[in-house]
């Protein structure tokens, strides 16, 4: 089960690191229709990346490992095996893709004009909602707003719109940073599980116990090719659509997204050091932390579910 939460005060987290969109199609009103050349080289570059940055030991399946972005509309990233059992394809599909988009996106406006962000995002996460489906293939949504189309028609913040096109250039670079950032830490989330040999069924704690240590794998090898605070979009993301109740969050095969990105602010509130960004992760982690639930205790039996086909 998934349910939508969203937080201001993650807008206001990520406008502090103020980031520029590529600029799209004018007639382009949802991300269905929004193609991404700018992006197109950016699995090679990740790739190229992980490989001259982390240790011998994590570059080795490297080797056997192709890693693409997918147009399905689809909010989720997974591992295809070939079948000689050697090779794996990494795949990030197009809705996860607009979703880290948005996010980034979305964050300039909450600089200037926060009630325009945030109507923004109370209208992504609405459509999102509302047009979510999932089948054996993994979740797909398709009718996602842009910011531009949105704040357009939006009364009081159509200039928003025009700044978000118009942004000088040096805001690009930033803009790099974090959406890049976001999608290296899928990256190694899903090349953690190849590496810890994640392969063998596992019921819904394990799979949980397995997600978790693929997130810590990821956290810790990120600052090799991006800064670990280029994850919050991502998990921001995850965060506000993969948090259900308490109560259902012990049947999830994955953990909650307000725990893993609880888990990111931990190591970001232990090395930061400036004042005014520490105060709002430990307010992003206020927000956040009352949504997890406790852990279980041990389940006996033997483990004989599958791992699910996708990864959030």
């Amino acid at each position: 089960m998934r349910r939508v939460f969203a937080s201001p005060a993650a807008g206001a987290l990520l406008a502090g690191l103020a980031l520029l969109l590529p600029v799209p199609s004018a007639r382009a009103q949802t991300y269905d229709d929004y193609r991404f050349p700018e992006w197109d080289s950016l699995p090679a570059r990740i790739l190229a990346e992980a490989r001259n940055s982390l240790d011998p030991e994590d570059v080795e399946p490297l080797r056997r490992v192709e890693f693409v972005f997918d147009a399905s509309l689809r909010d989720w990233a997974t591992v295809q095996i070939h079948r000689d059992g050697t090779r794996y394809r990494i795949v990030l599909y197009k809705a996860m893709l607009a979703a880290i988009d948005a996010t980034v996106r979305s964050s300039i406006v909450t600089s200037y004009a926060p009630a325009c962000a945030d109507s923004y995002e109370r209208r992504f996460y609405a459509v999102y909602a509302a047009d979510f489906r999932e089948d054996d293939h993994g979740p797909t949504v398709p009718g996602l707003p842009l910011p531009e189309t949105f704040l357009a028609g939006e009364p009081g913040c159509a200039a928003y719109a025009e700044l978000l096109r118009d942004l000088p250039a040096a805001w690009r670079e930033r803009y790099d940073l974090l959406f890049d950032g976001s999608v290296a830490f899928v990256f190694l989330h899903e090349l953690a599980h190849i590496r810890l040999n994640h392969n063998a069924p596992a019921g819904p704690a394990e799979s949980r116990r397995r997600e978790a240590a693929a997130d810590a794998w990821a956290i810790e090898r990120l600052p090799r090719l991006y800064p670990a605070g280029t994850a919050l979009p991502v998990l921001l993301h995850i965060a506000k659509t993969t948090t259900p109740p308490l109560d259902e969050q012990r049947e999830m095969s994955h953990p909650a997204g307000a725990e893993r990105i609880v888990r990111l602010l931990d190591v970001l509130i232990q090395k930061q050091r400036d004042a005014g960004f520490l105060a709002q992760l430990r307010q992003l982690r206020a927000t956040f932390s009352p949504l997890i639930a406790a852990p279980p205790a041990q389940a006996a039996g033997p483990v004989t579910a599958s791992r699910p086909r996708h990864e959030r």
